[in-house]
């Protein structure tokens, strides 16, 4: 069995407060899915996972790490390290099991076998949006094409996957001669549409009329239209009109207004500072866009600045220039906010996610709940 923990080092704020970080998208798939296991939330998504139970030999791996090698001696206990030397699992093959951040440093310290794996290894979210480009392009198997492609669609390159029942519509361009196309299954591409290799499209999505650059991987039943160039967009959100979204990484149930636009490069061509909280990170990238939680809504005409993160929950109008970081939980303009009701933030949910033919579970509100409390300090979660 594999159990994905959360790294204490690793920071993807605010994606991270309504997934466990296994959960995240890169390339085209999300890191626990690459290796099936089970998962140790924090305390506050405990309702979305149910809770492992394993057996015999077991190995704990890090989140946001990419396992590039079988790991074998299954009655052995191992601490796994990068070549940089930094912890990224550790296999143990009876009990106790660890289950909690404390109990995992307990048990690491009693063994005392130590092996050197190959990884890739992510601690921000910069950093996947850094890296997407490269990991589309490793995860391209082979050509296929399942789907119904117009004959006035352009099919530049070789490494084009389409997938079945999607719906290719005439002049729209799958541009993969910079790299591999991956488009889902029930994916409809509409005319204009320009999508740049290497690039990822989930199951379900339209892109409607967008040009799509390299290093972009889209989730399942999203709406995209625009410009959207090196991001990563999580199921279920919309960006379906005007507007520039580049490196930049979104979660679920986004939505973002008319002419919603963010910038990703500063003027003076200095890197990326990243601040929020009362943190500040170096990035050392010179093109970094901005990091939007869950249920973020904006009016038309928002811009966002270089760097920029919204917390989630949080509903912005009045359109402009916003902070570069906006907390979670707000409604209103720039310079104007106010807590967003919890009740009121609830029901849009709801109905929001009713228009997929998504439930709102009793867990997941209570999810919605503990993060509020997180986020604006009414108590522990």
């Amino acid at each position: 069995m594999i159990i994905y923990y959360q790294d204490p080092e690793a920071d993807f704020y605010p994606l991270d407060l309504f997934r466990h970080q296994a959960k995240l998208l890169i390339g085209t798939t999300p890191f626990g899915e690459r290796k099936r296991g089970m998962f140790l939330p924090p305390p506050w998504l405990e309702p979305l996972y149910a809770r492992p139970r394993p057996k015999g030999s077991c190995l704990y791996l890090r989140a946001t790490t990419i396992l590039l090698e079988r790991i074998g001696s299954k009655n052995r206990e191992v601490v796994l390290r990068s070549k940089e030397g930094r912890l990224v699992g550790f296999l143990i093959a009876r009990p106790p099991y660890p289950r909690t951040r404390e109990e995992i440093e307990a048990r690491i310290r009693k063994i005392r076998e130590s092996r050197t794996v190959r990884t890739i290894d992510f601690y921000h979210l910069w950093e996947l949006i850094d890296q997407n480009g490269r990991i589309i392009t490793s995860d391209f198997d082979r050509p296929k094409r399942a789907g119904s492609i117009d004959s006035r669609a352009a099919l530049l390159g070789k490494e084009i996957v389409i997938g079945k029942g999607s719906r290719i519509d005439p002049y729209a361009v799958i541009d993969a001669r910079e790299g591999p196309v991956i488009i889902g299954e029930k994916v409809r591409i509409k005319s204009n549409s320009v999508i740049e290799g290497p690039a990822y499209i989930g199951s379900e999505t339209v892109i409607d009329g967008a040009i799509i650059r390299g290093g972009t991987s889209i989730g399942k039943n999203c709406r995209i239209g625009g410009e959207v160039e090196a991001s990563i967009i999580l199921s279920y959100t919309n960006k379906h009109h005007e507007g520039f979204l580049g490196h930049s990484y979104l979660g679920s149930w986004i939505n973002l207004g008319a002419l919603t636009t963010n910038s990703d490069l500063k003027n003076n061509y200095h890197p990326v500072r990243i601040r929020y909280k009362g943190k500040e990170f170096e990035t050392g990238l010179l093109k970094v866009g901005c990091f939007i939680g869950d249920h973020v809504k904006t009016g038309i005409g928002t811009l966002i600045p270089t760097g920029g993160i919204i917390g989630p929950c949080t509903n912005i109008f009045g359109g402009g220039m916003i902070d570069r970081y906006v907390p979670a939980f707000r409604w209103g303009r720039p310079g104007s906010y106010e807590e967003y009701e919890i009740e009121k933030l609830i029901d849009t949910a709801r109905t929001v996610m009713a228009r997929r033919g998504v439930s709102l579970t009793k867990g997941y509100e209570r999810v919605i709940r503990a993060v509020h409390r997180l986020e604006t300090g009414g108590g522990d979660v």
